[in-house]
């Protein structure tokens, strides 16, 4: 059988069961252990068959923290959905997964009703009658879940996670972010994602405790972690801005904090050195995606540490802007167009391989990302000569905005749907807040008169809030290659010199 998640729960249920395990919920390992077989239970009289989808779309829960065990213990596969998704959004994936059953919370209710005829009430729901269900044999290279990211062809993609993908996964981070059973691990961002995924099987397997929010507000975090005592948690770095701009912050209120991370995107540089200023703490980061469940490299709080001491070499402060070295357990490569290594210095494509790699993407050929035994990631990036990975550009024109990502074919489409749009580029710009902004260029059809309101309008009907232009240049014409492509790159630089 070899590993699977099953058995990332069980550890904590047998080593510790009177423990506290949902430390907001008063909830030991054992009784977690009692909810997830008696949830189990339930799916299966749901009528759930063996290797069946079941969708969730939720806000952060302990009953959210619950499915992502008691739906593989019934033998079924997750397919955690994005909440902030469009309605037409959402339909594509509960159709592409042909998930039979969707698992909504109250507050989505409604939304989960007009995508689905099979939707249950995970808040209204009682399972306390229900009988476990029959043991289930698991193979580690079975499905695990379904993970919907940005498609670069204009829909998501299902990334396919086996249980020997999501234990790989996370043994790297227990190694490569030093979580130990005395924690107390905040699910702070989306548990749809795996950037708290990752860190919740670690945590989860060592034994620590779990504290959930809804969602994030910097008032309701500080709240939390002086509340609960939160020892560790992951943010990413608009996070940590908003945290430090907030009335409420002090440094006062997270005492309890021994280690935090940030993720998702790079930390400009000036907001890295007021957090480390700022929180009395250790502090890292990691790298990775969701198709390598979910870290490739780290940045331990130890060398954030070194080279931000007063004493770093320039050299050594220069490695803060990296996203550290590959973690134990996976291959890491810049590679050129022929698939040769680069010598330091030289740019080129991130490539990967390991037990945590993905089985593929969901319904579709995957021999473009796979080949060869390595992982293509499109990101494009160069190694110093000690192995620290300096990412430079993605090409495939994602944008990291406020740690969501965004895939301007995706806006380009809606923006293109527009009756008054001729063309239309979309790329991310530099933003204090957010990181990336996602803009718009745009040229309008000869006699047209359409204002940026009209267009945000427009794409917000299509598309998820965070993925709408926040800026746009409207223009006579776009350049173009001699081929006929759109030069994104020219509109970058073009942005970047009137900033």
């Amino acid at each position: 059988m070899g590993r699977n998640v099953g058995e990332i729960l069980a550890r904590p249920c047998a080593l510790w069961p009177r423990k506290p395990a949902l430390v907001d919920q008063g909830r030991t390992w054992s009784e977690v252990q009692e909810h997830v077989e008696r949830d189990a239970g339930a799916l299966r009289e749901l009528g759930l068959g063996l290797g069946e989808r079941v969708a969730v779309i939720s806000r952060n829960s302990a009953r959210y923290f619950e499915l992502y065990f008691s739906i593989p213990r019934a033998g079924g596969v997750i397919v955690p959905l994005n909440h902030r998704l469009a309605k037409p959004e959402l339909e594509y994936c509960m159709k592409d997964s042909g998930s039979v059953m969707l698992l909504a919370d109250r507050e989505h209710l409604d939304l989960a009703s007009e995508i689905s005829n099979s939707v249950v009430c995970i808040d209204d729901w009682d399972t306390s009658t229900a009988s476990a269900p029959p043991a289930v044999e698991v193979s580690e290279d079975e499905l695990f879940g379904i993970f919907y990211t940005g498609g670069t062809t204009g829909q998501p993609k299902g990334v396919m996670l086996s249980h020997r993908n999501i234990c790989e996964g996370a043994i790297n981070v227990v190694i490569a972010m030093g979580y130990r059973e005395d924690d107390i691990y905040l699910h702070a961002g989306p548990m749809f994602h795996l950037a708290d995924g990752c860190g919740s099987f670690a945590t989860t397997w060592l034994g620590a405790s779990h504290v959930f929010i809804p969602g994030f507000s910097p008032e309701v975090l500080l709240d939390a972690v002086e509340s609960h005592g939160v020892t560790s948690m992951t943010l990413v770095p608009t996070m940590y801005a908003m945290l430090l701009e907030s009335p409420e912050f002090s440094t006062d209120r997270l005492k309890s904090l021994r280690r935090v991370f940030y993720s998702a995107s790079p930390m400009p540089p000036g907001l890295l050195e007021r957090v480390l200023d700022a929180f009395d703490c250790e502090i890292g980061q990691g790298y990775g995606m969701t198709e390598t469940s979910a870290r490739l490299t780290a940045l331990s709080p130890e060398e954030h540490q070194r080279f931000s001491s007063p004493g770093a070499t320039n050299l050594e402060r220069a490695r803060l802007a990296s996203a550290g070295r590959p973690i134990v357990g996976t291959e890491v490569r810049i590679v050129d167009e022929h698939g040769e290594i680069c010598p330091p210095g030289e740019v080129g494509e991130i490539v990967a391989r390991g037990p945590n790699v993905m089985m593929g993407y969901w319904g579709m050929d995957s021999t473009n990302v796979l080949r060869d035994g390595w992982m293509h990631t499109g990101d494009l990036a160069f190694t110093d000569d000690e192995g620290y990975v300096f990412i430079v550009d993605r090409s495939k024109d994602m944008i990291i905005s406020g740690g969501e990502n965004v895939y301007s074919v995706e806006v380009e489409s809606a923006l293109y749907s527009h009756p008054d749009v001729l063309e239309a580029a979309v790329i991310g710009v530099a933003d204090p807040k957010w990181g990336e902004r996602v803009h718009a260029v745009v040229v309008l059809r000869d006699g047209a008169a359409t204002t940026e309101d009209a267009l945000m309008n427009h794409c917000r009907a299509q598309i998820a809030g965070y993925k709408i232009p926040r800026s746009f240049e409207f223009r006579d014409s776009l350049p173009k290659s001699g081929a006929g492509k759109t030069l994104k790159r020219e509109l970058r630089l073009n942005v970047m010199s009137e900033q």
